[in-house]
This record gives C-alpha cells, structure tokens and sequence, in this order.
C-alpha cells in the first residue's frame, strides 16, 4: 500500500482532514473510523452543518471507489453515522465496500442489510499492530515471580470491577497490574505514549513483564452483551491492541471480553489454554457471570504453587509459538487479499 496525501486543498476547518481521510492511490478512498466518530467522541453523531461537509467530500470524489475500514468498536453511533453517510452516497448513486474483521453473524447481516459490499478479513483490526515490532520471545528463564500481568487503560465499568476484585480479594501482591486512571499504578511507564494504540503492547518488552509475569489477563473492550440498532438484535465480537498484546507477549493468557470471544479466536485456529483452566467463562451470555468466572480463575492461579506454574509455563511454550506463526499467516493472506479485492 502507497501511501497518498489528500490532494484536496487543506483549509484549517477542512472536515476530510479533521477526520483522517485516508487516499491510496488516485482512484480509491478508504474512510476511517475516525471519519464516522468525530475523532472517537461516541456522542458525537453527524449535524446538518457536518453532512454539508460529507456531501462535499463525497462530490469531491464522486470518481473514486469508496470503501469503509472498520477497524474499531463497532458502537451505536458509529453504526448511525455510517447508516446517514450510505443514504447520502445513494443519493448519488455510490456503491461502499467495507473492510472488516467482525466475526458476527448478526454483524454481516447488518451490513448487508445497509447494502454494503463485505470484505471480511479475519483478525483484521489486528494488521496495523502487526506492522510495529512487538513481538516477545518466550521467556525459558522466567522467573515467575509474579503470577499475572493486566495492562487497562480507559475507565470502564468492566475494569472498575477488576480493581475492586483484586483489592477485595488482596490479589494486588501477586500481580503487576495497571489502570490508566484514578492513578493507580503498580509501576511507572517510563515509556513512550505519543502512539497510544501502541503503548500497551510495548511496554511489555520496556519493563520486561514476560520474563517475570506467568498469567496475561486481559480485559478486552466489551459493548453490551447485545444491542439493538434498526429492530435488529446486534452481537458484536471485537478484538483490539489487548487481544494482540496477549497473543503476542510469550505468556499464556486468560481474555475475558464479548460472550464467544475465545470461541471465534479458536474458530481461526488459534489455540488457548482449555487444558490447564476452566475457560467457559466465555460461554457465559451475561457479562457479570463472564467476570465472575474468569476472576475466580485468576484467584486460582494466584494460589497455585510455584513448582505447578512452572509446569504449566514450559508445557505452554508450544502453543505460543504456533499461535505467533498462525497469527502471522493469517494476516499476511490478508495483505494478499486486499491486494487482489482491491488492487492496492
């Protein structure tokens, strides 16, 4: 992919460059998501004075091949402003092809029902981390003198709830945690935070957690367990950085996130770690029920002794690194793809 600067005149209230227009080549332009969210304000929905601005992009390049690249969550008023920019483009008789990575049946469904071309492209909000240099060996001479790592950022209630579980349970002294709010900190990221998609994954390898940490928990960004947009019932299943950070980071892992997150990641191949703890916490459709099983878990492990985890942690190694090589392959026929659906 090359690589094209807008050749729209840039104006210091220019909508197409508030919102990341993104050109490749002359005859194509992919919409990011930030386009659609107001720079990732959820409440931020399309005004009249706004769709005057979509309207001139769209007249703008009326030539060009529109295409839609949902890379991020799928919440309600993303979902809404893409509905209002489809009914402009009808207006001018413009076909939108979305790119997407949503293994969800009632996703698909939805964008087809928008009358949306589909590109699925599996793990594909995956591929921009890929590009980075994240990648930690498994550890042989971990020290295991902490039994789990979770990385939060955003103040959610999800996270909220992780925090007063371990302080409730006195789970705080055998982990290295960190909540990206109320200043809660178990260790300083004396890290670069200027790329913030970035920050989590590279922190791993800044302060070295995957030679010391056993566990990575992961709380993934959750919507509801389901929501309705237009009368239909909506089950997103969506994985970010977080996801990308467990995959890659050499520990095993424990994700907790939208009801059958592990499920669609083994329905990929990728393998998890059914064999040493009870995943059906996954399989809970309430979120409250999912958080409960998956802490009980952590609890567990926090228990176990140290001769145990080390057992565990050397039989696991064989799992990372298939998951690493599947991982790798999968995006790179991703690459492949876009390149022959859409001659980038």
């Amino acid at each position: 992919m090359q690589y094209n600067p807008s050749k729209i005149e840039k104006k210091d209230d220019d909508f197409s460059y508030q919102h990341k227009i993104v050109l490749y080549e002359t005859d194509k332009i992919l919409f990011q998501l930030s386009f659609f969210l107001m720079l990732n304000r959820p409440e931020s929905l399309f005004t009249d004075n706004k769709i005057e601005n979509v309207i001139c992009v769209i007249k703008d390049n009326i030539h060009r091949e529109f295409f839609i690249v949902d890379n991020s969550e799928p919440i309600l008023p993303y979902l809404q402003n893409i509905k209002t920019f489809l009914d402009i483009c009808k207006s001018y008789k413009k076909n939108v092809t979305i790119i997407t990575g949503q293994n969800s049946n009632s996703m698909i469904d939805l964008y087809k029902s928008m009358e949306l071309n589909v590109i699925f492209l599996p793990l594909f909000n995956l591929m921009s981390y890929s590009e980075k240099d994240t990648y930690s060996p498994f550890y042989k001479q971990n020290t295991l003198e902490k039994k789990y790592l979770t990385l939060n950022r955003a103040c959610k209630k999800h996270r909220e709830s992780l925090y007063e579980y371990l302080k409730d349970n006195d789970l705080f002294k055998f982990g290295e945690y960190s909540f990206g709010w109320k200043n809660t900190f178990s260790f300083d990221e004396n890290i670069d935070k200027s790329e913030r998609h970035h920050y989590m994954i590279s922190i791993v390898d800044k302060l070295s957690f995957n030679q010391k940490c056993f566990l990575n928990f992961v709380i993934e960004t959750e919507n509801e367990d389901y929501y309705i947009f237009e009368d239909k019932k909506i089950i997103p299943n969506f994985v970010s950085e977080k996801t990308f950070k467990a995959l890659y980071t050499g520990l095993p892992f424990i994700i907790l996130g939208e009801p059958n997150l592990l499920e669609n990641l083994k329905s990929y191949g990728i393998k998890t770690f059914s064999d040493y703890w009870d995943e059906s916490y996954d399989l809970s459709p309430n979120r409250d029920s999912r958080f409960e099983k998956a802490s009980s878990v952590l609890k567990d492990i926090c228990y176990t002794s140290d001769n145990r985890l080390r057992e565990i942690y050397n039989d696991t190694e064989s799992i990372h690194k298939y998951n690493v090589e599947l991982i790798d392959d999968i995006l790179n026929n991703n690459k492949k793809i876009l390149k022959e659906k859409i001659n980038l």
